[in-house]
């Protein structure tokens, strides 16, 4: 079965962010816990690279790595567009290594979701901190755990939603009630449908979405048992003022991670 990942024009369209809003919170994460007065950042995973080419926008120094060819060809098409300067790689987050180490690693939306045991955790911990410099930082965002533990009543965010961009207008359901859980090795298998209408012409598509479901406990176990991070803070909102729990108001789990002195 094909992947969204395999379609990155439709995967921008449905996946756009609010960037000032995330990039204000970025910067006051950075204020809060860095000292580091112009940092260079890395985007893992990043798709699109909507982060990447916002902070290249901004002027910093920014990698974008990610996984998928056709991603990483997408996104430097994009930053083409924006006539933005970024440096991207096409390599997996459990073992790659950069020409120079960076200041601010990035995993969004839900990214590590594709890494399903502590051990390949602590591996790709690792394999950042080591791309990093002294008491850099790591800021990942993932999903709330109530959005893979619990029913879509109960979700934190909304399964359905509609985007619309260039003449397609494209309509996501990401799963349903019947989504299989399974307890033993704590993934989600999560049904997507994605309708596009594409200037009139519309076209439906199914996908198999497996994630890991990481809770605060499990990634507070990971960083422990790399030994390369601190865990700084634990946010449940793009807004340094929400503490990460169980409310309405805290929907997404953004962790903020500080390299460990040697």
């Amino acid at each position: 079965m094909s992947s969204i990942y395999d379609y990155p024009f439709y995967y921008d369209i449905a996946f756009q962010r609010d960037l000032d809003l995330e990039l204000t919170f970025l910067h006051a994460c950075i204020h809060e816990w860095s000292d580091v007065p112009i940092p260079r950042f890395l985007e893992m995973g990043c798709g699109p690279a909507y982060h990447a080419r916002a902070l290249a926008k901004q002027k910093y120094e920014v990698i974008a790595l990610d996984i998928s060819a056709s991603m990483v060809e997408y996104a430097a098409e994009k930053a083409l567009e924006d006539e933005v300067d970024i440096d991207f790689v096409c390599n997996d987050m459990l073992n790659f290594k950069l020409n120079n180490p960076v200041d601010v690693a990035l995993s969004m939306m839900a990214t590590l979701n594709h890494i399903f045991t502590i051990d390949h955790m602590v591996q790709h911990l690792r394999n950042v901190a080591e791309n990093l410099t002294p008491d850099g930082l790591y800021i990942i965002e993932l999903p709330h755990p109530r959005d893979l533990l619990m029913g879509i009543a109960n979700r934190a965010t909304n399964p359905k939603w509609r985007t619309s961009r260039d003449g397609v207008t494209i309509d996501m359901v990401w799963g349903n009630e019947l989504d299989p859980v399974n307890s033993v090795l704590e993934t989600r298998t999560f049904n997507v449908e994605m309708t596009v209408n594409n200037n009139g012409l519309e076209t439906r598509y199914q996908f198999e979405e497996l994630q890991a479901i990481w809770t605060p406990k499990e990634m507070e176990a990971a960083i422990k048992l790399s030994g390369c991070f601190e865990l700084c803070a634990i946010y449940g909102e793009f807004d340094i003022n929400q503490v990460f729990n169980h409310s309405k108001w805290s929907w997404r789990m953004i962790s903020i991670l500080k390299v460990l002195r040697v």
